[in-house]
């Protein structure tokens, strides 16, 4: 641990048990921070940043202490190793200075210090103190509840008060309990759920620094991987996940905490109604979750775990019947609003395909009495980890066969809807419907004869399909569609109408035919003797490849024996 010299200052580096008493600054960074490297150069203290560190050091001259740790100057940030062992240990840091002290840069210096305001004067300052960008920044939660003495100054370094005597104001700025701040409570006795909504509303200059801010908050340690972006924080979670058995960390996607069923008026989410991973996004997740406590933990219940197949959970479920859908479950649970024991806290799942598998549908919660509890069976069951953005949930493959086609002359020019097109393998890709009753894909294949203008498009349409009386859960249906370019328009445009229009406007593409399976193309092609006509059809099918269920589009195309008159082979 590095520490800066208030007297000499100077850098100095201490190990384990070496480590002197010292003080530890909080503040919100700037532009113009004195680094590391600026510190150890003899012309630092001409420096923008400069004043801030000597302002810090005089305050820690003047309670007799000789070291202070900044992290500006103190972490050598051009090592990724220096600067992810600082980051796990800064709790700690924190936690073991003297003193702490908060400096509120954009608090201004005329206003008077709390312990010296005249009668009147308080409220103003207080006013102040509470709009100050320090207590929206992701780091200084940390910086708040670690340390035992905290104590704030404005921009002049003139004292504002101690966490103690201000912790009215920090408690309603920031909605930690005021048993917190005044350490009569232990933050480990807080649920999950509550510490993180703590952070719902702070900001961090790089998406991953809104996991990395909470590690010590929830004890525990992770390596740091800029450019992650919001992995970092579902790997916080898993990380938490192995840590405890409190299932508030589920809680999540509550954004009024009023609203105890699905369908309430007075429930209004801010979160994309959609398929959700069980874990969630960000801590904003948890803003309206902070009175959710966990119940004390069943010995005799398994305990959780994440897999590759997503969380894997003993949960009460409640089947169909109890809320809207065939497909629909509600997992319960072992939580409650504090305070209340008349029901759990339940979330919403759906099925997937694999009926031991489910997803999030909804990002909310639901209340459930005792009495509707008391009906749910205990079931392991699965949760998908990752949240499915859209109305997706995976990636399909689909492989065509047209060997025939190709025999003929044609080309696949371009596909439509497609996640990427392999022409070397014959093998595109889509996204598969959602398990949302009603939902489609449709990809669309375009065919063009060489050194022509004959082109057809075949339709390919994906629908998800629940059976809730069968075995599965749901199925794929598929059907095909074939439409041919009309004579009267040019490629250019026919492939810009497609790309352009719904394919439910096709049959007017078509001149007024409608396209379906199995569709006769006439005239496709001129031969020098006459003209030939070719019967294309295709049909979408499943089949079972190394040990993997896709799709397979067959098109096939048939020669049919020529007819022509005497003014056709003049013509």
């Amino acid at each position: 641990m590095r520490l800066l010299n208030t007297f000499t200052m100077r850098l100095e580096e201490y190990f384990g048990s070496q480590i002197p008493s010292y003080s530890i600054l909080s503040h919100c960074w700037s532009t113009d921070e004195v680094t590391f490297q600026d510190i150890n150069q003899p012309n630092w203290r001409s420096l923008r940043g400069a004043a801030k560190i000597e302002g810090a050091c005089a305050v820690s001259r003047g309670y007799r202490q000789q070291y202070i740790w900044i992290d500006t100057c103190c972490i050598d940030k051009s090592s990724s190793a220096e600067l992810s062992e600082s980051i796990n240990s800064m709790y700690r840091w924190y936690e073991k200075a003297s003193w702490c002290y908060v400096y509120l840069e954009d608090v201004e210096g005329e206003n008077l210090y709390l312990s010296r305001a005249e009668p009147g004067t308080r409220e103003p300052v207080l006013d102040e103190i509470s709009r100050s960008r320090w207590f929206t920044r992701g780091w200084t939660l940390q910086e708040l509840i670690a340390p035992k003495f905290i104590f704030f100054f404005n921009n002049e370094w003139q004292f504002l008060g101690d966490k103690y005597a201000l912790k009215d104001i920090i408690s309603r700025v920031t909605t930690i309990p005021e048993a917190i701040l005044r350490r009569t409570e232990d933050i480990t006795s807080c649920s999950i759920s509550r510490k993180m909504s703590w952070a719902a509303s702070r900001k961090t200059t790089r998406e991953e620094d809104i996991a990395y801010c909470l590690l010590g908050i929830f004890g525990v340690n992770m390596p740091l991987l800029y450019g992650e972006g919001g992995r970092a924080f579902i790997r916080l979670q898993e990380e938490i996940l192995k840590e405890s058995d409190d299932q508030s960390i589920f809680a999540w996607g509550l954004m009024n905490p009023k609203a105890d069923r699905l369908g309430s008026e007075d429930r209004e989410s801010s979160l994309d109604i959609g398929y959700q991973g069980v874990l969630a996004t960000h801590p904003s997740s948890f803003a309206g979750s902070a009175d959710i406590v966990p119940y004390p933990s069943d010995p005799d219940r398994q305990p959780f775990s994440m897999t590759n197949r997503g969380l894997r959970i003993e949960l009460p479920v409640l089947e169909q019947g109890k809320i809207p859908g065939d497909d629909n479950v509600v997992g319960l649970l072992g939580c409650h609003y504090e305070n209340d024991f008349s029901g759990v806290i339940g979330v919403f799942l759906q099925k997937t395909a694999n009926r031991s598998i489910f997803t999030r549908w909804i990002p909310g919660l639901a209340k459930y009495t005792t009495e509707e509890a008391n009906q749910a069976k205990v079931r392991t069951i699965y949760i998908k980890k990752m949240r499915t953005f859209g109305y997706y949930a995976s990636v399909q493959k689909c492989l065509i066969r047209w060997e025939s086609v190709r025999a003929q002359g044609y080309e696949i020019i371009q596909t439509l809807n497609t996640v990427n097109w392999s022409q070397g393998t014959d093998v595109f890709e889509f996204y598969e419907p959602s398990v949302r009753e009603g939902n489609k894909v449709e990809v669309t294949i375009v065919l063009e004869r060489a050194s022509t203008d004959i082109c057809f498009a075949i339709d390919l349409r994906v629908w998800r399909l629940l059976v809730p009386e069968d075995d599965r859960a749901s199925y794929l249906e598929r059907s095909v569609q074939i439409v041919p370019k009309p004579d009267n328009i040019a490629t250019e445009v026919w492939l810009r109408q497609l790309s352009e229009e719904r394919p439910g406007s096709w049959p007017l593409l078509a001149n007024g035919q409608e396209p379906r399976e199995n569709y006769h193309l006439l005239n496709l092609s001129r031969g020098f003797l006459g003209r030939f006509t070719c019967e294309v059809a295709a049909v979408a099918i499943e089949e079972e490849m190394l040990n993997q269920k896709i799709t397979v589009l067959e098109v096939y195309m048939s020669e049919i024996t020529p007819h022509f008159s005497n003014a056709e082979e003049l013509g």
